[in-house]
C-alpha cells in the first residue's frame, strides 16, 4: 500500500497497484471513470474518493487548482480542513500513474490489470447471474472468442450493446442441478455457453448498472492482459491489438485441420488451449529459426 502523508498530521493509505485494491475501491475506479471527462479530474476525483476527502470547490479540475492562487481546500474524513498547494495535488495524483499507460502518441489512457471478480454473482430482477472464476480459468475457449469479439466491438464503437453481450457471455444463470460435490461436476456453475443466446441474454441485463457493467468490462480486460502476459508467443507482441481470433489458424493447425477436434478444442478449457497453443508456437518458432539457418549455411 502507499503511504500518504498530507500536512504532517494526516495520513493515508491507498492502492499502488490493480492487486491491492478491494473490491470496492476497484468498483470506485469504474464509477470515476464513468463520470470524469478528463484524465485529471479522474485522477482527483478518484484520489479523494479513496482518501475519503471532499474537494472544497465547485468546479474542482486541474485548471482550478491554479485559478484560485495555487491553493485547493479539502475537508477531511475527520471534519478538519487543509488547503492544499497545487505542488501537493500534483504529487499526490502522481500516485495514481500505475492506473495508466501510454501509446506510441503518447496519449494517456487507463489500462485495468485486475484479475480478481470484482461480482461472483449478480442479482437481476429476481434473477442470479453467476460470473467466471478470477483470472477466467473456468472459461472455454470458445467463450473467450466471444469475449473478445464484443470487447473489440465496444472499444471500437463505444455502443454499450456490446459491452452487454460481453457480460451475457461471461455472467450466466446457474446450471440446472447444479450439485457441486457431483463426481461429474465440471467446476463451473454458470450454465453451458452457447454462442447463440448471447444476443436474447444481453436484452436481459441490458439494464445492469452502467457502473458494474464498466467494471466487470476492466475485470476482463486485467484478465486479458493476464492471459497475454503469461502467453506470450502466442499473441507474439500484438497485447492490446490482437484478439482471439488471430488464432484460429493455430487452433486449425493443432486439429490437423479435422472439424471434430477443431471443435474439441473450441469446448476446452481457455488455458489448456492456451498452453498447446504456447507450445506449438514455440516450437513451430524453432523449426523455422532451424530452417532458417540450413538455408543460409
Amino acid at each position: 500500500m502507499n503511504q500518504i502523508r498530507i500536512n504532517k498530521d494526516h495520513l493515508f493509505s491507498i492502492p499502488q497497484s490493480w492487486d491491492e485494491m478491494t473490491d470496492s475501491q476497484f468498483v470506485d475506479v469504474a464509477r470515476v471513470h464513468y463520470v470524469s471527462t478528463d484524465v485529471i479530474t479522474f485522477r482527483l476525483k478518484l484520489l479523494f474518493t479513496w482518501l475519503e476527502i471532499n474537494i472544497l470547490l465547485k468546479y474542482p479540475s486541474y485548471q482550478t487548482i491554479f485559478s484560485k492562487k495555487g491553493l485547493f481546500p479539502v475537508r477531511l474524513k475527520n471534519r478538519s480542513v487543509v488547503t492544499l498547494t497545487a505542488l501537493q495535488v500534483s504529487d499526490l495524483i502522481s500516485t495514481l500513474d500505475f492506473l495508466f499507460e501510454s501509446n506510441k502518441k503518447n496519449n494517456i489512457y487507463l489500462v485495468s490489470h485486475r484479475v480478481n471478480n470484482p461480482f461472483p454473482s449478480l442479482k437481476h430482477r429476481h434473477k442470479e447471474y453467476y460470473g467466471p472464476d478470477d483470472r477466467l480459468t473456468n472459461l472455454i475457449f470458445n467463450e473467450f472468442m466471444s469475449c473478445e469479439n464484443h470487447y473489440f466491438e465496444f472499444l471500437k464503437t463505444k455502443d454499450d450493446i456490446h459491452l452487454n453481450k460481453l457480460l451475457a457471455v461471461l455472467f450466466r444463470k446457474e446450471m440446472p442441478d447444479f450439485l457441486p460435490h457431483s463426481l461429474d461436476y465440471s467446476g463451473d456453475r454458470r450454465e453451458p455457453f452457447n454462442d447463440h443466446l448471447v444476443e436474447t441474454n444481453a436484452k436481459r441485463l441490458k439494464a445492469v448498472s452502467p457502473v458494474t457493467k464498466l467494471a466487470i468490462f476492466f475485470f476482463y480486460q486485467g484478465c486479458r492482459n493476464f492471459i497475454i502476459s503469461t502467453f506470450t508467443n502466442v499473441f507474439n507482441g500484438s497485447a492490446s491489438k490482437k484478439s482471439a481470433f488471430g488464432m484460429l489458424p493455430l487452433v486449425d493447425a493443432l486439429s490437423n485441420g479435422d472439424v471434430t477436434k477443431n471443435n474439441a478444442i473450441k469446448n476446452s478449457l481457455l488455458y489448456d488451449v492456451m498452453l498447446r497453443l504456447e507450445q506449438a508456437t514455440i516450437q513451430n518458432k524453432e523449426f523455422e529459426s532451424k530452417l532458417k539457418s540450413k538455408r543460409n549455411g
